[in-house]
């Protein structure tokens, strides 16, 4: 039978093979019950998973017919007998349970039916089983499909049967999230799934299961098994690489990434919180920001490039403001709390149940693990009498403790649950020695700080009074908003972060492949519309080039009055031991943009940081277009283009003159050479009118390639790279390269010294006037002919036929004639080159053949050359052809090194003159 619990639907409408009589009925009943006696042979193994099979067809049947097979199944109780089945570990007869359960689930339509169905303790018994899933691996397929078709069911009326209030247990959100490690992909995402599923039904009962002990490890488990990832990722790297393993374990990082944001995008501030943390304590904090310079122990990420790209995906895939603060805190503000710091350095361990399997067996578990795994104040019940022969002392003197409490006399009002909670735990406690109780104590801490809140033994503790990773980053923005947060980096709270120094100091690299991830990392930092404002004026990489172009902002500067609504914030404020809670908070973002501009004389960038930009612009040689171009965006966008607003101070806009100068020098290099002079102004035409200053979906196509992480000139991958990830490796690319820097430092210096957007139509500078011979093109037939014609033979193939040249100043043009009668009635196009491209020669044999050459440079930059033969009438129209065609091509390469001269003068004019254009 298919797992897939959307094909365990029985069809009704069909006759069954089998007579389904009421006698046959009740001896398939009793049946059933004697299989909850003795021990069954493979025969009778057999015969139960029969009839267990047969009874869905009764059931199922019987509720199309409308007669009381099923009141008979209840009024026997099966379903009890069901779980006392289920006890005897029988892997065959408990894979048909399942089967049959689920398809009574999906088929039972009457109501109060599906109800007693959902309902039955023997639903949770068999959620909860502990399988024989390693030796019976079939079995994990049907129990998943049956968990999911579970969760898909349920909703905020029926979540209560599946939630135990008294032992504050959830056994089928317990049972799915083992499975988050099985080795089958399907299984893991069912897992996930079923997970998702929960927590979208919004229960705070759900909630409040999910983030207390035993469940609370899911979070932690996936910050673990991202961090895993990542690091195998960074082996493949950093041994013999492996471009489509890369990209695979890439695609299944996006994807985890991807579930993570669906978990953000339910909006439940518990999990929120929960998930935030667990992400920055188990994963970000150690194994990523750890990665830039820790010297103290081993990197989790050897490869810095792999680092950046992860930190990279992270702020492209993640939009949850909580947990992209808190990690922009640790990443890129020059002073961190020293918890920060302390959490980053350490070598965090994840929870001992992250390394256990789905096939994990309760015989392996003792007092110690069970209490690490399970303890929790509100289920503390559920604990102690779970049954485990470990916990058979501290059941009786718990009992014992009870039945004394129930005969105090205390008022009726006194609510004694707490204490009995808290006298449970330390009953439970002493049976532990004092480093058991250390280690126990040390694992629930980490716990808590992941999750953000206390739990086990930290749970009702004065004691406890710890801050998580997102309280820092909520108190940090809080006093950024409130404008102390100076007077905080006063007290001996914060240290100098010189991860963030070490990521920067990545700018002063000459690897490209290095800047061109940590260019995508500051493009998606800066760009970013979830990092809180404040964060990016604090850490100096508020883009305000690119804010102030929204209408919003836009009205801010020029000081308009907008209606700008509050959005209420509750946060911690605290860098000592206690916490104060500030409630009522408020951060108006767009009022605290508007204030910071109206004061500033708009440019919050640091000089260092733009100084280390715009000295890799002049590099020489330069890098890959992408690279500069994200470098460029992100200098742009820094800078605050406004008349009266000096965007950069001389020096730096020297440095930007002396970027484009080079840049000109090459192109004119470029152009000496006859290769390039033939096709330089069709592809300087061609970047012109392409040209995008800030093509973001480029930019994100680069950024999120797994090619960005292989080595530039890594040989056997250097064919494969994309065209957007490729240095040049002819002349053709190196000018494309060169022409596209070229208009990129133009834009930039135009835009930032004379304030002009060039991103308006421009009018082209090589623009001239418009003739019809510039509208054929090869093929055409053309039948309105006003150009002067000379009849000439030209040799395909041995054999002599017809054409005309046209004597044109800019083309060489071959046309194929068209006679009606005697009369020239059109002409077809045949060849059109530009003069430029063509070479001519006498044949000093037979001076009426005139020999022309073509020259051609493919894409790639390939040289191709076509030579034709062509006869003419007489040795001076053969002569007077070939005079005419090069003092064209002469004059048209005089002009043309004129025109393009001209303007590459007048554009070092243009910027070097102080009065602007």
């Amino acid at each position: 039978m298919d797992p897939n619990p959307n094909n365990n639907s029985y069809n009704s409408s069909e006759e069954p093979e089998q007579s389904l009589t009421p006698d046959e009925y009740r001896t398939l009943l009793e049946h059933i019950e004697d299989l909850e006696y003795g021990e069954l042979d493979a025969a009778q193994i057999d015969k139960a998973v029969e009839s267990i099979r047969n009874l869905s067809e009764f059931l199922i049947y019987g509720s199309k017919e409308q007669n009381s097979y099923f009141e008979l199944f209840i009024e026997r109780n099966i379903l009890g007998i069901f779980s006392r089945i289920l006890e005897k570990n029988c892997d065959e007869i408990n894979t048909q349970l399942i089967q049959t359960t689920s398809i009574l689930i999906q088929n039972i339509q009457k109501e109060q039916d599906s109800i007693y169905l959902l309902s039955h303790p023997f639903l949770n018994n068999l959620i909860s089983h502990n399988f024989n899933l390693s030796e019976h691996g079939e079995i994990v397929d049907y129990l998943i499909s049956f968990l999911k078709m579970l969760a898909l069911r349920i909703d905020k009326n029926n979540v209560h049967f599946f939630y135990n209030i008294r032992f504050k247990n959830f056994p089928l959100y317990g049972t799915a999230v083992k499975l988050y490690n099985h080795s089958e992909l399907m299984v893991r995402t069912a897992a996930r799934t079923i997970a998702l599923t929960l927590f979208r039904i919004g229960s705070q009962n759900i909630i409040n299961a999910v983030l207390s002990l035993p469940h609370a490890n899911y979070f932690p488990h996936l910050a673990c098994e991202l961090r895993d990832r990542w690091i195998k990722v960074d082996q493949n790297i950093i041994s013999d690489l492996d471009a489509e393993d890369l990209r695979d374990e890439l695609d299944d990082i996006s994807d985890m990434l991807m579930y993570l944001q669906d978990i953000f995008n339910l909006n439940i501030p518990d999990l929120t919180i929960a998930l935030s943390n667990s992400l920055l304590y188990y994963a970000y904090f150690p194994s990523l920001i750890g990665s830039l310079g820790c010297t103290s122990k081993k990197p989790d990420i050897n490869s810095y490039s792999a680092t950046i790209f992860f930190l990279t995906q992270t702020y492209d895939s993640i939009k949850e403001p909580l947990f992209i603060n808190a990690l922009s805190c640790g990443l890129f503000l020059q002073q961190i709390p020293i918890p920060y710091a302390k959490w980053i350095v350490n070598a965090i361990q994840p929870p001992k149940t992250y390394e256990r399997t789905y096939a994990f067996r309760s015989e392996d578990i003792d007092l110690v693990r069970y209490v690490e795994e399970n303890l929790s104040k509100n289920n503390i019940e559920g604990f102690i009498n779970s049954e485990y022969p470990f916990l058979e002392q501290i059941q009786e003197e718990y009992q014992r403790l009870k039945e004394a409490k129930e005969e105090e006399e205390i008022d009726d009002t006194y609510d004694k649950s707490d204490e009995n909670q808290r006298e449970a735990i330390e009953l439970v406690l002493s049976k532990l020695n004092y480093g058991e109780l250390a280690k126990i104590k040390e694992a629930h801490l980490a716990l808590s700080l992941s999750i953000g809140k206390p739990l086990g033994v930290w749970e009702g503790s004065k004691d406890y009074n710890y801050l998580s990773p997102t309280d820092f980053s909520e108190a940090i923005l809080d006093s950024l908003y409130n404008d102390n947060f100076q007077s905080y980096l006063r007290k001996e709270n914060f240290m100098t972060n010189k991860y963030s120094n070490t990521l920067l100091n990545f700018l002063r690299s000459k690897d490209d492949s290095l800047l061109l991830l940590i260019g995508g990392l500051l493009y998606k930092y800066s760009l970013s519309q979830t990092v809180d404002p404040a964060l990016l004026f604090e850490t100096k990489f508020y883009p305000i080039g690119n804010r102030k172009k929204s209408q919003l902002l836009h009205s801010l500067i020029d000081e308009r009055d907008t209606e700008i609504k509050s959005t209420p914030k509750r946060s911690i404020l605290n860098f000592e031991e206690e916490k104060t809670l500030i409630s009522g908070s408020q951060r108006d973002k767009y009022e605290f943009e508007s204030n910071i501009i109206r004061k500033s004389k708009g440019n919050f960038y640091d000089d260092k940081i733009m100084n280390m930009l715009l000295d890799l612009l002049r590099t020489d040689p330069p890098f890959r277009t992408t690279t500069l171009k994200l470098i460029s965006v992100i200098a742009c966008g820094l800078c605050y283009s406004k008349k009266g607003v000096d965007c950069l101070s001389i020096k730096q806009f020297d440095m930007l003159v002396d970027a484009f100068l080079k840049t000109i020098k090459n192109i004119k290099k470029l152009y000496s050479k006859k290769s390039l002079n033939i096709v330089f102004i069709d592809v300087f035409e061609k970047q012109w009118r392409a040209f995008k200053f800030i093509d973001h979906e480029l930019l994100n196509k680069v950024i999120r390639s797994h090619w960005s992480l292989v080595p530039l000139y890594e040989e056997k991958y250097k064919s494969k790279l994309p065209a957007f990830l490729k240095l040049y490796e002819n002349d053709l690319q190196e000018l494309n390269n060169a022409i596209d820097q070229f208009l990129t430092l133009r834009y930039m210096i135009y835009y930032l010294k004379f304030k002009v957007d060039l991103t308006k139509p421009q009018n082209y500078p090589f623009e001239h006037e418009h003739r019809d011979v510039y509208d054929w093109n090869i093929g055409d037939v053309i039948t309105e002919i006003n150009k002067t014609l000379v009849l000439c033979n030209i040799q395909i193939n041995n054999s002599l036929q017809m054409r005309y040249v046209v004597l044109d100043p800019e083309f060489f043009i071959l046309i194929e004639p068209g006679f009606e009668g005697s009369n020239l009635k059109s002409i077809r196009v045949e060849i059109k080159a530009p003069l430029k491209t063509i070479d001519t020669q006498m044949d000093f044999r037979d001076k009426k053949r005139l020999h022309i050459g073509i020259s051609e440079l493919t894409e790639t930059g390939e040289e191709l050359y076509h030579p034709f033969i062509f006869h003419f009438e007489s040795f001076h129209s053969c002569k007077s052809i070939k005079k005419t065609i090069d003092d064209n091509k002469k004059n048209q390469k005089k002009f043309l090194d004129a025109l393009i001269n001209s303007f590459f003068d007048q554009s070092i004019n243009e910027v070097q003159d102080e009065d602007g254009i």
